[in-house]
């Protein structure tokens, strides 16, 4: 049985605007589609197919859809789709939607609940029925599942027609690719059909793309030859159902499969639906202990504590487990559900905020097995299949080593420390150090963040800045490790990477640092300016030039009605750009100003799917971003109190602050090397007090020593 938190409490609705994207996963699957109960093709790098049932690394389905006749009379099917839907919920672990349509001459009324399994590639869905007349109603339901079993992309494993058959021993459907026919996947109610069909032609409401045959459709990013892709089946069950007058009726349903779906696993599918109800238990208690552990904010501003719990629920919706790759946090949904460097770097702050300390250490642990084998470089992007597409951007060695001390200063895991730590030493001498700087600039040559048409060429301001920042994070874990040569040399470095920052990314007539300046350290005319990366990483010490450079990204130029433009656009605003801003503001201890910023990423919550803020609004954005819900749920906490713990000194510092507008912030439950805290600021006669509590069942531990820095270094300093 299910705990007694109520996860009622945590239930999001949408009441307008059903045309939205939404997911429901688990670790082994995800499935993504439209709110009103569509499933339109979504996504670019394999163009259109980046929605539907997917269990990586292979795609399952286009989609599921019902519709309801009256048995004997038109022929014609009412779908629950489109405008007969009327309302969308998010709960933990699951969705739902209600939908009302006239069958013939009479209302009917439906409720659709869905949910993947925990671990295991399997969808559940459960149809209620009701009768709201006085008439008995005797209806076909149809159930249509469009199969297109196909290889994640980046893989170039060929792919060709599907083949679908009923089996008639346990009333479902098995489909399997013709070519690859380990691929499968199997759809079964708990009821026996009346019928059942497949065909390549059949379809629902609506018809689902694919490569094949679309001349209009964009070729993107897709390494696949296009002659070798191949064609979706789809696979329909009839059902009787009789409703008396003022009755319901519930029906059950399943969708499993894998890449290696051979008899063994076909005969564990058979028996999903039987389990049903166990399955479910388990989804939803885990989703209990994942709320349990979550902290409860309380801020002036009542919408952030939803905003909070919200994030927290979609980080672990974007933890995946994928075959042969590993545990971890992918990037975002529909387009990037593989894994990334930077995305890590910004999103295991959050995941450690938010107690899923296990996503954060099984991603970096990951990123370091692949930088192992490559002298530190840290991988930029991993997909489905285990593949790099993207063996690293320079910026990602820097900003890894600072996510590896970030992760072991608010857990303390030696073990963890000592295993990844050799990968942080070659990340920022052997990779930035050597290979990218052979000329010893300290500049390192090679990709940042921003994806501009100048990104492949030349020295970027946000490397520099992250190997500065790197340096430190490298000198205090070989400390740490009791490695003195590494934190001698990283020391000694740090002010020398600073210095050459402001002498050679410094445009006198611009007032600001460019992004990137070319090989022989000249910068181009024209450059576009990026002066708040050298904020975000706290490379700028002088406080006329940082109340300048504020004063110039705050402005319009740089700064509009959502948030920061991002460097060369004009109106593109993006949620880990306001975070970053954000960031970069509490960290130089103006936390009005970052607040201004945190509110522009609160703004975008629930724009597509309840509980997410997306990558950014617009053709091809994820719905879903890890980055996005990671960073607003880091900076409401350590944007005010700016912790820093120290596990080898076993002091917790605390540089805190509060917008002007707030009195108080309390974070109840907050996990620091494994025990809960509650902590609260209070404003009082015009100073702020911090006050620490154990909490929670390892309240006897020892607890550690807050150390509160009333006068922090500028700006100031925590990870």
């Amino acid at each position: 049985m299910v705990s007694k938190l109520n996860l009622a409490d945590y239930a999001e609705a949408a009441r307008q605007n059903f045309d939205r994207p939404f997911t429901v996963s688990g670790r082994r699957a995800y499935l993504v589609g439209h709110m009103d109960g569509s499933f339109p093709d979504l996504g670019h790098h394999i163009p259109g197919e980046m929605g539907g049932l997917w269990a990586p690394p292979v795609k399952l389905a286009d989609g599921w859809w019902f519709g309801l006749r009256e048995s004997g009379q038109d022929p014609a099917w009412q779908w629950l789709y489109g405008e007969a839907c009327r309302s969308f919920t998010m709960s933990p672990g699951r969705a739902s939607r209600e939908f009302s349509l006239k069958v013939g001459q009479n209302e009917v009324s439906a409720r659709q609940e869905f949910f993947v399994a925990s671990n295991e590639p399997a969808h559940f869905i459960s149809l209620t029925l009701e009768n709201p007349g006085e008439k008995n109603l005797k209806l076909e339901l149809a159930w249509l599942v469009r199969f297109d079993i196909r290889g994640a992309w980046w893989s170039e494993w060929p792919d060709r027609p599907d083949q679908a058959l009923f089996d008639p021993t346990k009333g479902g459907i098995i489909a399997r690719d013709s070519l690859t026919v380990k691929w499968g996947a199997m759809m079964q109610g708990d009821r026996w059909p009346l019928h059942a069909e497949t065909g390549p032609d059949l379809w629902g409401p609506e018809k689902t793309g694919s490569l094949k045959g679309s001349d209009d459709r964009p070729e993107g990013i897709l390494r696949n030859r296009p002659e070798l892709q191949g064609e979706g089946i789809s696979g329909q069950l009839t059902y009787a159902v009789e409703l008396a007058p003022l009755s319901r009726q519930t029906l059950n349903f399943v969708i499993a499969g894998e890449a290696e779906f051979d008899e063994a696993r076909l005969e564990w599918a058979w028996q999903l639906l039987a389990n049903r109800e166990s399955i479910l238990d388990r989804k939803l208690e885990e989703q209990v202990s994942l709320l349990a552990g979550t902290p409860r904010i309380e801020t002036p501003i009542p919408a952030y504590r939803r905003i909070f719990n919200g994030s927290a629920l979609c980080m672990d919706m974007l933890t995946l487990d994928v075959p042969g790759v590993g545990p971890g946090i992918v990037a975002g949904l529909q387009g990037f559900a593989w894994f990334f460097g930077c995305d890590t770097y910004y999103t295991l702050s959050g995941l450690l905020v938010t107690g899923q300390t296990r996503a954060g250490l099984d991603t970096l642990r990951m990123l370091a097995n692949y930088g192992r084998k490559q002298d530190g470089r840290i991988p930029h992007e991993i997909v489905q299949t285990g593949e790099m597409f993207n063996p690293g951007n320079q910026v990602e060695a820097g900003e890894f080593a600072t996510s590896v001390e970030r992760a072991f200063r608010w857990t303390g895991d030696v073990d963890f420390l000592k295993e990844v730590y050799p990968v942080c030493v070659d990340g920022i001498f052997k990779f930035l150090l050597e290979e990218s700087d052979p000329e010893g600039t300290l500049l390192p040559e090679g990709p940042g963040i921003l994806e501009l048409s100048t990104a492949e060429r030349g020295r970027k301001l946000d490397v520099a800045c992250s190997l500065y920042q790197g340096l430190q994070s490298l000198a205090y874990l070989a400390q740490v490790m009791e490695d003195r040569a590494t934190q001698e040399r990283s020391q000694q470095l740090v002010d020398r990477v600073r210095e050459q920052i402001e002498r050679h990314f410094w445009d006198k007539e611009q007032g600001e640092y460019v992004w990137r300046i070319e090989n022989d350290l000249s910068i181009r005319p024209g450059e576009p300016t990026h002066s708040y990366v050298t904020l975000e990483f706290g490379v700028v010490k002088d406080r006329a030039r940082v109340e300048s450079l504020f004063e110039v990204v705050e402005g319009p130029e740089h700064t509009g009605p959502r948030g920061l433009i991002l460097p060369g656009s004009t109106e593109l605003v993006m949620a880990i750009q306001n975070a970053i801003v954000a960031l970069a503001e509490f960290r130089y201890n103006r936390p009005d100003q970052g607040l201004r910023y945190l509110q522009y990423c609160a703004d975008e919550y629930g724009y597509y799917m309840p509980w997410a803020i997306p990558e950014f609004i617009g053709h091809d954005a994820c719905f879903i971003q890890a980055w996005s819900s990671a960073t607003f749920n880091w900076l409401v906490v350590q944007g005010f109190f700016r912790l820093n713990p120290d596990p080898l000194r076993q002091v917790i510092e605390v540089q805190p602050q509060l917008p002007s507008t707030w009195d108080h912030l309390e974070v109840k439950n907050l996990k620091l090397w494994g025990t809960p805290y509650d902590l609260k600021l209070e404003r009082r006669q015009g100073k702020i007090e911090f006050s620490a509590q154990p909490g929670g069942p390892e309240a006897g531990a020892t607890p550690a020593r807050f150390e509160v820095i009333t006068d922090p270094a500028y700006p100031a300093s925590f990870v």
